[in-house]
This record gives C-alpha cells, sequence and structure tokens, in this order.
C-alpha cells in the first residue's frame, strides 16, 4: 500500500500558524489579538470589523483590510 506525502506549509517549523481571535479599538488604536489572546499588532485608525482572517480598519477617508501578521491585503 502507498501512502501520500503532502508538502509541508510555509511555515519555520517552530512558527504557529496565528489567527485573529478578537480585534477592539483602544482609543485611536485598533489592537489585534490571537486565539490564546497574545497582541499580535496595532493601527491606528478606527475599526470597521473583523474575522479570523482579516481587520478592517478606517483610516482618514479609505478602509484598509490587514491579515493576520498586520500586513495590508487591500484599500477601498
Amino acid at each position: 500500500m502507498m501512502s501520500a506525502v503532502l508538502p509541508k506549509e510555509n511555515t519555520a517549523d517552530n512558527e504557529e500558524i496565528k489567527m485573529i481571535a478578537m480585534a477592539k479599538q483602544e482609543g485611536s488604536r485598533v489592537v489585534v489579538y490571537d486565539e490564546k489572546g497574545r497582541r499580535l499588532y496595532s493601527k491606528s485608525g478606527e475599526l470597521v470589523g473583523f474575522t479570523t482572517i482579516n481587520v478592517s480598519i478606517k483610516e482618514s477617508s479609505r478602509v484598509v483590510a490587514y491579515d493576520e501578521k498586520g500586513h495590508r491585503l487591500f484599500t477601498r
């Protein structure tokens, strides 16, 4: 019987894949936390909404979406 070998994900062996568990407005900043309550990052602006994979923040007249690492995904 043959078994399939699945490729490894593009993460280091000791790097956890983090998901967004919470984003909250703290003054003029949005703070983003993982499922263990650890702070992932913070950004200036007004929280519009979040999911487990992105956070939307209003910055001036535009809305910017960021991933779980704080990298910009897109702007509207």
